[in-house]
């Protein structure tokens, strides 16, 4: 399981790739971090692997606790990983705020969370 990459980024179309020994890793991230990434000489993230049927996917956080709540968002059914990073780009202290106010309207601001989901991650997180 790769748990932290740190290597060059290089920008195309709105997609990092980190390249590192030779080796260049497409990385799935939030915006904000692919802002930074853009005058960055090397950059290190925290990377979570998601292993479906068809594909791995890495998905990169600055911080372990940004990976953590990516984890939680992600283990809410019907939250799948690009819908955590979507709510991800408001920024983690934005997401644990609206958790903790159950501010539905929050939620429902992200694409592909409707008024039902955004209950859901509120009160399956609520708690955690």
């Amino acid at each position: 399981m790769i748990a932290l990459l740190q290597g060059k980024p290089i920008l195309t179309n709105q997609e990092l790739v980190l390249m590192i020994g030779g080796v260049g890793y497409e990385v799935k991230t939030t915006t904000s971090v692919i802002q930074r990434a853009a005058h960055a000489s090397e950059l290190t993230l925290y990377i979570h692997t998601h292993v479906k049927e068809d594909a791995l996917q890495l998905f990169g956080f600055e911080t372990v606790a940004d990976k953590q709540l990516f984890k939680l968002l992600i283990s809410v059914s019907g939250v799948g990983p690009q819908t955590g990073l979507s709510i991800l780009d408001y920024g983690s202290t934005a997401v644990v705020a609206a958790v903790q106010q159950a501010d539905v309207s929050f939620f429902t601001g992200v694409k592909r969370v409707g008024k039902k989901a955004a209950q859901k991650i509120i009160i399956e997180l609520k708690n955690k």
